[in-house]
């Protein structure tokens, strides 16, 4: 992985920013080019109030590094009960896994939708009462 090298310091302190600003808990997985214990030294878990779960063994194929895993907002790590690697026909990652239980979990997870589009503009077509 690159580490945290400034591009992805950058990426990651606009990744928290966003989640923030969204103001919900969240969970958040990828590649993060850097192993978990650094993404907890430039400050974004205390900064987003979230837990890393990670599989526990290593996600490259070539190598022992542990570069993909999970950011979960802490109102939702008590429900994270298994995360795992897996190997699939990807040349370089295993795709790692994360398994939640718990009813509760369905009250906190929402899917994020886009602003609204902007209002089109007024036809200029008459408009024609319905009988």
């Amino acid at each position: 992985g690159e580490g945290n090298n400034q591009r992805n310091v950058d990426f990651v302190a606009r990744m928290c920013a966003w989640l923030r600003a969204l103001g919900r808990p969240f969970i958040w997985g990828g590649d993060f080019q850097m192993a978990p214990h650094l993404l907890g030294e430039i400050g974004a878990l205390q900064l987003l109030k979230a837990d890393i779960h990670e599989s526990g063994t290593s996600t490259m194929i070539q190598g022992s590094h542990t570069i993909d895993y999970w950011v979960v907002d802490q109102r939702l790590s008590k429900y994270v009960t298994k995360v795992w690697a897996r190997q699939t026909s990807l040349a370089t990652h295993r795709v790692v896994r994360l398994e939640m239980a718990g009813k509760e979990q369905a009250d906190y997870l929402r899917i994020v939708k886009p602003p609204k589009l902007p209002m089109r503009r007024k036809s200029r077509l008459p408009k024609v009462d319905e009988p």
